[in-house]
């Protein structure tokens, strides 16, 4: 009994620690890429007499939605938790539509062709804001990729299927794929793996915090330079 309080005391103090590293990464990096946006505004203010309204409204817009879409980030992580209990019948074909339109202008801005195959009557006994976290940061992310190599053939196929007791989810994006180095970081918070990513590197930790709290998996598959799919693992129903 001794031996077995221990090991549950150990485990907990890790699990404790981890917690405090995350904590301290997430504050720093947090408030520093927070920093960033607002030091643009200060220096747009500095220079406001002399730069056309058109070219400084445009800057100021790019500046404001790049911070905007951070904190909405932020904030999403910090509900994960408050809704992993939360569980409801999700009809999945709705709920990836509802992504799609959600990304609808950066899908047409990129000219990226997106191809569902999931069948309508498909549903998930599960946590909506969960399942939506995951489909938007999945698709967000396949679609930068995938526009960032090539515009004229960005390709992004989601495929949802059932298989016993579970549910995969896949996304995949004919993009630049994922280099072996990087993959042991791909989940982490704050990471971007690509030099040319816009984003702050919350989109697949956010991913990744919803599917551990559905009690799920993530499988990668990627050919550095041709291709990159994700698949999630959700226990079905």
């Amino acid at each position: 009994m001794n031996e077995n309080l221990e090991a549950i005391v150990e485990k907990r103090t890790q699990l404790l620690e981890e917690s405090n590293r995350e904590l301290d990464t997430f504050l720093y990096r947090a408030s520093h890429d927070l920093r960033s946006p607002i030091r643009s505004i200060l220096g747009l203010c500095n220079i406001i007499d002399h730069i056309p309204p058109t070219e400084l409204s445009h800057r100021m817009r790019g500046t404001t939605l790049s911070m905007d879409r951070m904190l909405k980030k932020l904030i999403n992580i910090s509900e994960i938790s408050q809704h992993s209990a939360a569980m409801q019948k999700i009809n999945v074909s709705t709920a990836i539509a509802d992504a799609k339109n959600k990304l609808q202008e950066m899908i047409k801005e990129r000219g990226v062709q997106l191809h569902i195959n999931c069948a309508e009557d498909i549903t998930l006994n599960s946590s909506s804001a969960l399942i939506e976290n995951i489909l938007i940061n999945l698709m967000e992310n396949a679609v930068f990729f995938s526009a960032l190599k090539n515009q004229d053939e960005a390709r992004v196929e989601i495929k949802v299927a059932v298989n016993g007791t579970t549910l995969e989810l896949s996304v995949f994006d004919n993009g630049v794929g994922i280099e072996d180095a990087i993959r042991p970081k791909l989940f982490h918070m704050f990471f971007t793996g690509h030099e040319k990513t816009k984003g702050n590197g919350l989109g697949l930790y956010a991913v990744h915090k919803c599917v551990t709290a559905l009690y799920g998996k993530i499988i990668v598959d990627s050919k550095a330079g041709q291709y990159a799919k994700i698949s999630v693992i959700l226990p079905y129903n």
